[in-house]
Parts: C-alpha cells; sequence; structure tokens
C-alpha cells in the first residue's frame, strides 16, 4: 500500500512506496521536481549550456555535453607549468581537478636526500631517509646479523646468570626471564614451583576411603555441588568428595563436603592450593545446614 507524503520541491502530496521512504527515498514527486533536478552546466569544450545530475558535477563529472567532439576533448591532454621544475608538461584535465596533479613526472622520481649515519651493531656507514631518524628508526644497517639485534636488549638469566638477547615487549609482559627450557625447569623446582604444597606429597587415602563411604557422603548432599547448586544429573561422572582441611586421614564427616569435577571451572579445581580461602565458607555451609560445630 502506497503513502502520502509532501514533495520537498513544490510541497504538494504525492503517493509512494512506504519502502522507499524508509531507504530515504521518494521525497520528490514525478510532475516536476524529477525532470527540475537537473542543472544547468556549461560545457568547457564548444561553450553550450546542458542539463545534468547535481551529483554528477560534485564528483568533477559532467563538464562535457553529449556531442561526440566534446566527448572525445576529454581525452586530450592540456599543457601546465611544474611547480618544483617550471617547464611545461601535458596531462589530462580530469586528473588537474581530482588528484591536484602539479608537479611532472620526473619532479616525482627525484630521490629525497639521504644521511650518512653510523650502525649501532657493527659500525658501518650506511645511508638512511631523514624520516625515519625522527620515527626513531635508521639505527641498523641491512646486515642480517644487525637486523637480529634490532629492537633487542641484553638480559641476564635468572638460573644461571649468563646474559641472553629479548625483545624489550616481552619484558613489559613479564617474561623472556630466562635463556632457555633447561634453565626454566630447574628453576621452577621446589619452592618456586606454583604447584608447591608445603613439601606435602600425594599420599595414599587411609583404609576408611571406599566408594561406599563417599556415597554416604554424597547422599547427605543429596547428590548436588555445595558451592554451585548444580545437581549429579548434570555431569557425566560423580561428583567429588573434597577434603576441607586439605588432610587425606581426616576422613570425619565435619571435614567433607562434596563438589562439581570434571568440568571446565569446576569447584573442585578452583580449592587446589587455596584450601584455607575456602574452608570458612565451607564450614559456614555446613554448620547452616547439619548444626556442625567446629573450634
Amino acid at each position: 500500500m502506497k503513502i502520502k507524503v509532501i514533495c520537498k520541491q513544490c510541497n504538494e502530496p504525492f503517493m509512494v512506496y512506504p519502502s522507499r521512504v524508509n531507504k530515504r527515498r521518494g521525497n520528490r514527486c514525478k510532475k516536476c521536481c524529477l525532470k527540475g533536478s537537473k542543472v544547468k552546466v556549461i560545457c568547457k569544450q564548444c561553450g553550450e549550456p546542458f542539463m545534468v545530475y547535481p551529483s554528477r558535477v560534485r564528483t568533477s563529472e559532467g563538464k562535457f555535453c553529449k556531442n561526440k567532439k566534446c566527448r572525445e576533448s576529454r581525452k586530450n591532454r592540456i599543457k601546465i607549468k611544474c611547480k618544483t621544475c617550471g617547464k611545461d608538461f601535458e596531462t589530462y584535465l580530469y586528473l588537474i581537478e581530482r588528484k591536484n596533479i602539479a608537479n611532472c613526472d620526473n619532479c616525482k622520481k627525484v630521490k629525497v636526500k639521504r644521511v650518512k649515519v653510523l650502525c649501532q651493531q657493527c659500525s658501518k656507514e650506511f645511508e638512511v631517509i631523514p624520516s625515519m631518524i625522527k620515527k626513531g628508526g635508521g639505527k641498523y644497517c641491512s646486515n642480517k646479523e644487525c637486523k637480529k639485534s634490532r629492537r633487542r636488549v641484553r638480559v641476564n638469566c635468572k638460573q644461571c646468570g649468563k646474559f641472553f638477547e629479548t625483545k624489550p615487549s616481552l619484558l613489559k609482559r613479564g617474561g623472556s626471564k630466562f635463556c632457555g627450557k633447561e634453565c626454566f625447569k630447574k628453576y621452577n623446582t621446589g619452592e618456586n614451583s606454583c604447584l608447591w604444597r608445603g613439601g606435602k606429597s600425594r599420599g595414599a587415602y587411609p583404609q576408611e576411603w571406599t566408594n561406599a563411604f563417599k556415597k554416604t557422603i554424597r547422599d547427605r548432599d543429596n547428590n548436588r555441588c555445595m558451592r554451585c547448586g548444580r545437581a549429579r544429573e548434570e555431569f557425566k561422572k560423580a561428583l567429588a568428595v573434597h577434603h576441607i582441611d586439605a588432610d587425606k586421614n581426616n576422613c570425619n564427616p565435619t571435614n567433607l563436603i562434596t563438589l562439581c569435577e570434571h568440568v571446565s571451572g569446576s569447584c573442585h579445581g578452583l580449592t587446589r592450593g587455596k584450601e584455607e580461602l575456602f574452608s570458612k565458607g565451607f564450614k559456614n555451609i555446613l554448620t547452616r545446614l547439619y548444626g556442625y560445630k567446629y573450634e
């Protein structure tokens, strides 16, 4: 269904589809406005006026009429003086108006004067553009060994104490502290390791720790994770039974709680190495539900 719209030029109503109005069209009627939307322009070749749309004038077009002689004149070149050398050269009219060409081809190809600089690595002279020096470049020559040393810093290895080269961007991120994998492995053992648990090893569980015993604690907690509240049905495997004080020998029900596991971002995985942070929260949950008392 068409809609009534007022013409912007003649202020008279006319019918138009709503889709054209949504696309910012249908602003002018067909009777007078579309015919008169063209503008008079004088041809640059023959000097006679002709009609053309304003959009063609904005894009630096519509300068020649429909006459064949005038159209062919677009291919003709015009003589202009070069701004740098002052010599005359030929070029197209549309290139002058669109790209603002003012220099001849010889002046465009003139090379920028280079400056001699000493290489910081091999101390040899080489030429470089002054703009590169302003940007902070032009410090190393084109030799492969000198290119490798570009933008690198010497740093001491934390393990062996030897010097090695690295990028400054890696130092800002907190990396490149070791010269190799061997030094990294030697340093990150024992107390320096992120998996250090105060010298505790993975000892064996006591005889009380059986599947039947774990099932009693899961049934006590209704087979739900006591931290996030998700049920057993949402997981492929059984829920984990966690020791609150991280002591495997302490199998008292007041020290055990069910948590989800075998999932990315599981509650049991978050407690590893952070038992002291989570112990207070787990104890408060058990006291609230079952009335357990802790010292």
